[in-house]
């Protein structure tokens, strides 16, 4: 597959910012540009997602917080203030409000609700607040200044409960949010995250993904330094710093330039080695009835499986069913219990 070949399925237009930007001499290092931003986003994403992840915890945990001390300070008991916190606090507020800045927000939560509802899922805080998208949790910051009426009245106090890492001024935090939220959108939209109309020259587009990603950084660290080690775990944080350098531009340039001489790859077979075999041996260890349990004799799986009462094993051979027998299975799970499928029988000892 030539060059041009790929260019046209990502589209030439994307393609020519690259051109204009890293002043690519061929259409083979746009490629290679185009592919450096790809890595540099996919590096982006676990930071992103463990920095939402935190976020929303910690302004969960937080408010808590926050509501539990204000009323302390009203001179109310423990007792009492467990029985005054409401855990659905959010939805609730946001169900009731009238406030029209509030509309986006209260949709996605009515939004969430419902989707829960559809699956069968109880609606508790513990699921809904999983369900509920990065703009909510971003909303829920630039709104509800403490002397807001019709609000939650939460900064900047809240400030000290929900971001207790990292000393910040609510601007700060509402500025991030938002260049946080402008990153989210650029990889969502498969858009160049270097690029902006001001900047000119690639130490300044290295400069703009590194700004982002320190913002990111941040953040986390506020909400939870620990959480930084996570990031380490993950590589990105070693990923990017590579990445951000002009030695590994000069690299992706060139990365494209022998792409005729990739082989092709072959997915049939790629799939076929891939895969591992999920059957596993057990022994059977009772029979009662046409209920028949297994226990595993291959390490890393404990507790009795069941076989299905609809396998072969129990519709055809059940009268040949022995305890202590040797059988392979496929392990499967239905709610708590364990359940073998696909049982085969007569095995050698």
């Amino acid at each position: 597959m030539s060059v041009e070949r790929i260019i046209e399925s990502i589209s030439g237009k994307r393609i020519a910012t690259y051109e204009r930007c890293f002043e690519t001499t061929d259409i083979s290092e746009c490629l290679g540009m185009y592919i450096w931003n790809k890595r540099v986003c996919a590096e982006l994403l676990p930071v992103l997602q463990i920095l939402e992840v935190s976020l929303r915890n910690g302004l969960c945990s937080g408010y808590e917080s926050l509501f539990r001390e204000r009323l302390k300070q009203q001179g109310k008991n423990a007792a009492e203030i467990d029985a005054a916190f409401d855990p659905m606090w959010l939805k609730n507020f946001y169900d009731s409000a009238t406030d029209n800045q509030y509309k986006d927000t209260k949709v996605a939560i009515v939004s969430a609700a419902n989707k829960l509802e559809k699956r069968g899922i109880e609606l508790t805080a513990d699921n809904l607040i999983p369900e509920l998208t990065f703009g909510v949790w971003s909303h829920l910051c630039q709104s509800h200044d403490i002397n807001a009426d019709q609000s939650l009245r939460l900064w900047p106090d809240l400030l000290y409960h929900a971001f207790p890492g990292r000393k910040m001024k609510h601007p700060q935090l509402i500025n991030i949010l938002r260049n946080v939220n402008r990153l989210r959108n650029r990889i969502a939209h498969h858009e160049p995250v270097w690029y902006s109309k001001s900047l000119y020259g690639t130490p300044a587009y290295l400069n703009k993904v590194i700004n982002f990603y320190n913002e990111c950084l941040i953040l986390i660290e506020a909400i939870n330094p620990s959480n930084l080690k996570a990031i380490t775990l993950v590589n990105s944080h070693a990923s990017l710093t590579a990445l951000c350098s002009i030695q590994c531009v000069a690299e992706y340039k060139n990365l494209a330039a022998g792409v005729h001489e990739i082989p092709q790859l072959n997915i049939k077979n790629w799939h076929t080695h891939a895969q591992f075999s999920e059957c596993i041996r057990g022994a059977i260890s009772s029979i009662q009835g046409d209920l028949v349990s297994i226990k595993a004799v291959d390490g890393n799986y404990a507790g009795q499986f069941f076989i299905d009462k609809r396998d072969k094993a129990i519709l055809v051979g059940l009268a040949q069913l022995k305890v202590g027998e040797l059988v392979t299975f496929i392990p499967t799970r239905f709610d708590d219990s364990f359940i073998a499928t696909k049982v085969h029988y007569n095995l050698p000892t």
